[in-house]
């Protein structure tokens, strides 16, 4: 919902969000502009399926940052050219094939966010296990579905 200016409150099953731009453009820089949500609901999405799989593989991670950085284009619209998801889990090394597994998994088959972002845009993770970089790809373009 329009507050003021160019500030929305939008609310996401109960929770508030507030979407604002900054005052060079015009804004009260009271919250994010919108493009980020989308990598942010990207992280959570990949970042919950990762962590449901490890922890049912009994895969003892202390640690798991999920990270994702957009490119984008020079032009208007402004769009994500390019998407990058990386994932940095600190577990016993025994378990990295594991945790580059599970990472896959989520972007080729259970992400719901990252099924409708390869649609149209590039996207490619990297998996640091440990703070070694092992693993890093693009993940498979899905077709569109009419």
């Amino acid at each position: 919902a329009w507050q003021e200016g160019l500030r929305f409150n939008a609310d996401v099953n109960g929770h508030p969000i507030v979407m604002d731009v900054p005052e060079r453009v015009g804004g009260t820089n009271l919250g994010s502009i919108p493009k980020p949500f989308l990598l942010a609901a990207l992280s959570g999405c990949t970042g919950m399926d990762v962590a449901s799989l490890l922890t049912k593989q009994r895969v003892p991670f202390t640690s798991m940052v999920v990270d994702v950085d957009g490119e984008l284009t020079d032009s208007a619209p402004i769009t994500y050219k390019n998407i990058e998801v990386t994932y940095q889990i600190d577990a016993p090394i025994e378990f990295a094939e594991k945790a580059i597994k599970a990472a896959q998994k989520s972007l080729d088959q259970l992400c719901g966010v990252a099924y409708i972002i390869k649609q149209v845009v590039p996207l490619h993770f990297k998996v640091i296990f440990n703070g070694v970089e092992l693993f890093a790809d693009t993940v498979t373009p899905m077709p569109v579905m009419a």
